[in-house]
């Protein structure tokens, strides 16, 4: 359906190479995240956003929450989605999150995304930035159940929370 060849990304030979180091990295037993990391490697060369490894998590666990999800729009950080009680807070932006610049946050998460869309088709980062950009926020940091989060608002407002379960 239009897709370009598998050769305008990666040659033949470096497709086999990769294929080839994955063997040889599976031939011990690995963990799920292991071999997750492993065959996420060959896929991102594919450029394909048909391909991904579903589950990437060791279990099914649902992860704890802040109230808000927040991601880029226009190069700002705010937030996407909250809780209804927090409402007046969708489409604030956010300066800092636990000290860290925005602007830093940005640049940190952006390099963290793997390219999985289609060919050269850059709009797939962006709207992992915009949508899921908490997600990988959260993967990064390591945030876990019970750890803080201290957000700096635009309009001076600073709102501390914690990682918990939410209904």
């Amino acid at each position: 359906n239009g897709y370009p060849g598998l050769n305008d990304y990666i040659s033949s030979d470096s497709l086999l190479s990769l294929y080839n180091n994955l063997l040889l990295k599976l031939n011990t037993p690995k963990t799920k995240q292991e071999f997750t990391q492993i065959v996420q490697n060959l896929i991102n060369s594919l450029r394909d956003d048909h391909f991904d490894v579903i589950n990437k998590n060791e279990s099914c666990y649902v992860t704890p929450k802040t109230e808000f999800y927040f991601g880029v729009q226009s190069d700002s950080l705010i937030v996407i989605r909250c809780l209804k009680e927090y409402k007046d807070f969708l489409g604030k932006r956010i300066l800092s999150i636990d000290g860290i610049d925005a602007d830093n946050l940005i640049q940190t998460i952006r390099s963290t995304i793997p390219i999985k869309a289609d060919g050269n088709n850059e709009s797939m980062i962006n709207y992992e930035m915009l949508t899921v950009f908490w997600s990988y926020f959260e993967k990064y940091y390591n945030k876990q159940r019970g750890d803080s989060l201290l957000l700096e608002f635009s309009d001076g407002t600073i709102f501390r929370t914690a990682y918990k379960m939410h209904s």
